[in-house]
């Protein structure tokens, strides 16, 4: 929503915003430019202003207003003082609204069950929901609040509800309690708890809360010959809630005879062997490695993230894990995970906010996406999507799941943390990967070492051979037109890196120069988990962009011009015109600049990387050794 929301204005400006505060302490952005911003703010105060008034702190966490202020009547200074306003005033901005939903003399809303600030959301049919509604009256002297909520279905039909009385005196805060039994269902279908609250006979607050209540399911059958490595006994509990039926390794015992391999919980552990090597993948064994602590994650050679997000989302819109679920059940899940202590904030490489409880938290601890040919997110999570609990990595026949997903404790309780595991388990049992191909590079050798620092071992050769298991990277001249459709056509896949007009024109493809500083999402499987932030640049891509039309039968012209796709007999063509060079020599006497776009430098090395990977780039022998040996650190 944030990246389709953002205005190429927005993004045309973050360069030289950053720039002018490099200090840290220069001014900040007049933020309500942004799109998303007064969403941003409805969402902070509701999910955290209102809790902490709760707690008896006024104003919230954040109190102030970051520049953008409350709105200005015309004639008046910023600092003039103000008769008292009892209602909206015309030129208010939209923070008054935004503000008012914690800080108005009565705060009422639909709160948690076992702690206000609780956010469960997804529960089973037949299953007692227990929510509570919290009251605060700041207002003079004392009062007498009345209230209803009602469980509705989305076409308005009343299922359950009821009533509530307070009295209260100035500075009293109050959490009633109130329940019921979630709906039965067949399919996963959600409800609205609506709360209306009077004083002195009038209406004066509304809330809402939006619940999902999912059926129960049978006992999940899988085909495949499974196997579970899981020392701390964390992980198997949870599968045999889900019916599923494993054969229990210990240290030591062989793989061989699986099609599937489970690593358990904190079963790894740094500088000890692992339960498979990288010849097993290699042969075709699928593994799913479930969550690990930080330093197994690094020990793999990861860069690790402990932010502990509360929310995730998936990488592609036909993500093959989130079937029968949509945006919101990959939030804010039951309970607390304990992978790691609460109260104790990790070392860290990158900056966040501390972190105090792990209430809600769906990934504790989880990979940074490499840039390397290779793997691929099912889903993201953090900034800029930049991190993965859903994590992919295939390698010859077979492949290695990483997964950081809080799944213990969560199975069998919270409905939507059950049906991923499942969703996962299912993608494992059916999916058959594809080999894949030993990466060659004709022409410029110079290609050679941008492939390698995207891990591929990529050899230089003009030799067109083994076809059906080769990946030809074109980089400047290479070989004939013919001899390129003739590898292609015996099922040859090639990528083709940024030509120049004249190279292109040999193959009848039509170009124009072009500036560029986003490109929409593509549905072409070669773009597959491709998302928007990888298409999006701090800095505008100057290229030779395709022509959208006029374009040879049989091209397909993908993400507004920057690639370009054709199938000949049973491989394909693919035409990328942007490379991480695009930026990364741009501002070479600039240093400042150079270090801004750098972020976009690393945005396109992982753009290409996922597309090598999704052509069947194979990773070299160093990325398969270091993924399948887990080190001191990484």
């Amino acid at each position: 929503k944030a990246y389709a929301a953002e205005t190429d204005d927005n993004l045309a400006k973050i360069i030289d915003t950053g720039l002018a505060n490099k200090s840290g302490f220069g001014g900040y952005p007049f933020w309500n430019e942004y799109s998303l911003y007064w969403d941003f703010q409805r969402l902070f105060v509701r999910n955290t202003n209102r809790s902490w008034r709760t707690y008896g702190l006024n104003g919230g966490w954040s109190y102030w207003t970051l520049g953008v202020g409350y709105g200005q009547p015309a004639g008046n200074n910023v600092f003039e003082s103000m008769d008292l306003i009892t209602e909206k005033p015309s030129w208010a901005s939209p923070n008054f609204d935004v503000e008012r939903l914690a800080n108005q003399p009565l705060l009422a809303y639909i709160a948690g069950g076992k702690s206000h600030t609780d956010k469960t959301h997804t529960f089973y049919s037949g299953e007692t929901v227990a929510k509570s509604v919290s009251l605060v009256w700041d207002g003079p002297g004392k009062t007498t609040i009345k209230g209803e909520w009602a469980v509705q279905s989305t076409n308005g039909m009343v299922l359950s509800s009821g009533k509530l009385t307070a009295d209260m005196t100035t500075g009293d805060i109050k959490v009633l309690p109130f329940s019921f039994v979630a709906p039965t269902v067949f399919t996963r279908t959600d409800f609205t708890i609506a709360l209306k609250i009077h004083q002195d006979g009038k209406t004066v607050e509304t809330d809402s809360f939006t619940f999902t209540a999912f059926p129960k399911t049978d006992a999940l059958k899988l085909d495949a010959k499974i196997a579970l490595y899981d020392p701390k006994g964390k992980s198997g509990p949870w599968m045999k809630t889900l019916g599923v039926n494993v054969a229990l390794l210990k240290k030591g015992d062989k793989v061989e005879g699986y099609d599937l391999l489970i690593v358990g919980r904190e079963a790894i552990v740094q500088n000890d062997d692992l339960p498979y090597t990288q010849d097993d993948v290699r042969q075709g064994l699928k593994v799913l490695v479930l969550e690990q602590l930080p330093g197994v994650w690094r020990g793999l050679g990861f860069r690790g993230n402990e932010a502990m997000p509360r929310r995730v989302f998936p990488s592609s819109a036909d993500c093959p894990v989130i079937n029968g679920l949509t945006l919101s059940d990959l939030m804010d899940w039951r309970g607390s995970p304990d992978l790691l202590p609460e109260g104790v904030n990790q070392v860290s490489e990158t900056k966040h906010v501390s972190k105090w409880v792990n209430t809600h938290a769906i990934a504790s601890s989880m990979p940074q996406i490499p840039r390397t040919a290779g793997f691929t997110p099912l889903l993201s999570a953090e900034f800029d999507l930049d991190y993965s609990p859903l994590l992919e990595w295939r390698f010859g026949k077979g492949l290695v799941l990483f997964s950081a997903l809080d799944f213990t404790g969560r199975v069998g309780v919270d409905p939507a943390a059950t049906t991923l595991a499942r969703n996962v388990l299912t993608y494992l049992d059916a999916v058959t990967p594809e080999m894949t191909r030993r990466v060659v590079c004709a022409g410029d050798t110079n290609a050679i070492d941008l492939l390698r620092s995207l891990g591929v071992d990529a050899t230089p050769t003009n030799k067109l051979d083994d076809q059906q298991g080769t990946l030809l990277v074109v980089a400047g001249a290479g070989p004939t037109q013919q001899e390129i459709e003739k590898f292609a056509f015996a099922g040859g896949r090639v990528i083709f890196l940024p030509q120049s007009p004249e190279q292109l024109a040999a193959y009848g493809l039509k170009t124009q120069s072009r500036s560029l500083r986003r490109v929409p999402v593509e549905t072409d499987r070669t773009f597959q988990n491709i998302g928007p932030s990888l298409l999006r640049w701090r800095d505008a891509l100057t290229l030779d962009a395709f022509q959208p039309e006029g374009q040879p039968p049989g091209t397909t012209v993908l993400a507004d011009g920057i690639a370009a796709t054709r199938a000949v007999g049973k491989g394909t063509l693919l035409f990328c015109q942007v490379s991480p060079s695009l930026l990364s020599s741009k501002y070479a006497g600039d240093k400042d600049r150079a270090e801004a776009v750098g972020l976009s430098v690393i945005r396109l090395e992982q753009l290409l990387a996922r597309l090598l990977g999704n052509l069947g780039a194979e990773s070299s022998e160093k990325i398969a050794s270091r993924v399948s040996t887990c080190l001191d650190s990484g």
